[in-house]
């Protein structure tokens, strides 16, 4: 008899009016057939540079766990899945997409909590470019890994990972664990030891943003505590290097089940936290390269089409019908992979034009960027306005700390 198991996903479409309309309420893909299954957990990126969502599915079950990869064929459905593998009771916990490496692709990283938290490692699966993984990478982790979130934690730029941990030995269940990236790029590319901070017990998962406006990550952290419990959520803060200390823990909810215990950042109340802003600098920062920066940091993107952070700057043209327009950025990101996208408002046709878009630099480069036909439609009439947009956009990764430094703008006009 086959046994397989399938990832359901809800399709939502947009209708003329705005309306959001159920298109094809669900659709089911198998993620795998036993005994390769038990799938756990997922998460969404362009794992193979064409530009739409994939879904890459942490399976747990002990006899055959890893991940399998499901390709987006570009109309929202998905190719069979691929498996890539652990060994035998190496059960998976979580999974996060990040570009650990510096290579240009997602990579994933996975927890490993082993058969009842036992184990206590992550695993690093580097992507191939093409919706394939190299063998799986381990590096040492708290006891009984199990909720997984990737962030910068100390400000170098790399993404780090933080693990809540649910180990099986008594007293092992009420950690959370901070693995550092290196520093490294390429093939030496990983994680330094564990650091472990205590917090309540039963800790099943985790979420990071910047929840007291200090420009770092902070965390929250869920436990599958009894119904009414001491420690149903605690709320970490960061001290900017990675190290975390709880500021605030609320009971679980009364009466609710013991395994309420999921965690989640959202701009509920509409309210710009935790979303994307500007950290430090101003507009004077632009006006000359001398390396004193704008700083703009995205927290959490809400789909792959939209800039995950932006700044629209404006200039006044000499001339009603230049010639030329050049528009000139220098800048730099400091998280990858992400695109650098230029954007000029076509004053013709009421709307903003893309002019360039690229893998964004990691470090400061300038981008020139000149129209020689018909420049005058980003040229306002008798204001002489020009007004130009820089967006950083988020290939549908999950490191959530990063954003765009900006050291120059300008235009150059020709009559």
């Amino acid at each position: 008899m086959k046994h397989s198991v399938t990832l359901w996903i809800l399709v939502l479409a947009m209708s003329a009016s705005g309306q959001s309309l159920l298109d094809a309420p669900w659709r089911a893909y198998d993620v795998a057939d036993f005994p390769d299954f038990a799938p756990l957990a997922a998460a969404y990126g362009d794992v193979d540079g064409d530009s739409d969502l994939d879904a890459v599915v942490a399976r747990e079950f002990w006899f055959s766990p890893g991940i399998a990869v499901l390709l987006n064929r570009g109309d929202g459905s998905f190719d069979a899945e691929r498996l890539f593998n652990l060994s035998t009771s190496m059960s998976v916990g979580d999974i996060a997409l990040a570009d650990f490496d510096r290579d240009g692709d997602l990579d994933a990283v996975t927890s490993i909590a082993g058969n009842a938290g036992t184990d206590s490692r992550i695993a690093l699966w580097r992507s191939n470019g093409d919706g394939t993984f190299a063998p799986a990478q381990l590096f040492a982790a708290g006891p009984g890994p199990t909720g997984l979130v990737v962030a910068d934690f100390n400000g170098d730029g790399f993404p780090d990972v933080v693990t809540a941990d649910n180990g099986y030995v008594a007293g092992s269940n009420a950690t959370i664990s901070l693995m550092r990236h290196n520093g490294m790029t390429g093939a030496q590319a990983g994680f330094l030891a564990p650091g472990a901070t205590t917090v309540g017990d039963n800790s099943m998962r985790v979420d990071a943003a910047d929840i007291d406006g200090d420009g770092d990550q902070d965390l929250v952290v869920g436990h599958a505590s009894p119904a009414g419990g001491p420690d149903g959520i605690n709320v970490l803060a960061n001290d900017g290097t990675g190290r975390f200390s709880i500021v605030q823990s609320f009971t679980s909810v009364p009466g609710a089940d013991r395994s309420s215990y999921a965690v989640d950042f959202a701009d509920i109340n509409a309210d710009g936290r935790p979303g994307g802003e500007r950290t430090s600098g101003g507009l004077t920062d632009l006006f000359f390269s001398d390396d004193s920066y704008l700083n703009i940091e995205a927290r959490r993107s809400t789909e792959i089409a939209a800039a995950s952070v932006e700044i629209v700057v404006e200039g006044t043209a000499p001339t009603d019908s230049p010639s030329t327009i050049a528009f000139v950025l220098e800048a730099g990101q400091t998280g990858e992979p992400t695109r650098q996208r230029i954007e000029l408002f076509n004053f013709q046709s009421n709307q903003w034009e893309m002019i360039d878009e690229r893998p964004s630099p990691f470090a400061d480069t300038t981008v020139r960027v000149t129209v020689s036909t018909n420049a005058a439609r980003f040229v306002q009439p008798g204001t002489r306005l020009l007004r130009a947009r820089i967006g950083y956009h988020d290939r549908g990764v999950t490191f959530i700390s990063w954003g765009g430094r900006l050291d120059v703008t300008a235009w150059e006009v020709g009559g």
